[in-house]
C-alpha cells in the first residue's frame, strides 16, 4: 500500500478516479498472487506487478534492455503469436538487474502513472481507461469514440473480461470485502 500511495501522490495531474483501490485492482488482475510475480511473463513481453510491456515501460521512464526485435503490436489480439521477443526473454536473455520492471516499486509507480494517463486521456472514464491499459490507448481511441457501451462488443473478449474483473475487484475493495477478490474471474 505504501508503494501505491507514494505512486499516486507523485502524480501531478492526478485524476479523481485514480485511487488506491483502482491501482490494487489492476495489480490483482495483472499478476497471479500464487506465482512468483517476477517470473510472470505475458505473451507480449509484459512483466512486473503492473505487467508493463517494454515500449510502454520505456515511455514511462523505466530502463528496459532490448530482448529481441518483435513489437507489441504483433501480440495485439493474437493469442497464438510465437513472439521471438518473449522466447528470447524467457530462454536466453533475461536481465532482471537491468530491467526496472522487476523492481516492485518502479513497476507500481510506472503502472500507476500509465493508469493515470489513461484516466486523463479518457476524461476519468474508468472503463475506457482500464480497457486502454489492456488493449492500448490507440485501440480504445479508434473503437470507442461514443463511449464504452457503444464499443464494448468491438473489443477483444480478453479486454471485456479485464474491464469487468478490475471494476469488480475495485468494488470489493471499496466495500471492504477483500475475500471476494478470489471469487472473481
Amino acid at each position: 500500500d505504501t508503494f501505491i500511495d507514494n505512486s499516486i501522490n507523485s502524480i501531478s495531474n492526478k485524476p479523481v478516479a485514480l485511487t488506491r483501490n483502482l491501482v490494487k485492482a489492476v495489480m490483482k488482475q495483472e499478476h497471479d498472487p500464487n506465482q512468483d510475480w517476477e517470473k510472470q511473463l505475458s505473451p507480449c513481453g509484459a512483466v512486473g506487478l503492473m505487467q508493463l510491456i517494454p515500449d510502454t515501460a520505456r515511455e514511462l521512464g523505466l530502463s528496459v534492455p532490448s530482448y529481441g526485435t518483435s513489437s507489441p503490436s504483433q501480440c495485439s489480439g493474437n493469442k497464438n503469436v510465437k513472439d521471438n521477443n518473449c522466447r528470447l526473454y524467457q530462454e536466453l536473455n533475461c536481465k532482471p538487474n537491468e530491467d526496472q520492471r522487476f523492481n516492485a516499486q518502479d513497476s507500481v509507480k510506472a503502472g500507476t502513472l500509465y493508469l493515470s494517463q489513461q484516466l486523463n486521456t479518457f476524461n476519468g472514464d474508468k472503463r475506457l481507461a482500464v480497457a486502454a491499459y489492456n488493449a492500448g490507448p490507440g485501440t480504445v481511441n479508434e473503437r470507442c469514440k461514443k463511449g464504452y457501451n457503444a464499443c464494448e462488443s468491438s473489443l477483444r473478449q480478453e479486454t471485456q473480461l479485464y474491464v469487468r474483473n478490475i471494476l469488480g475487484y475495485e468494488a470489493c475493495l471499496i466495500l471492504g470485502y477483500e475475500a471476494c477478490l478470489d471469487t472473481l474471474t
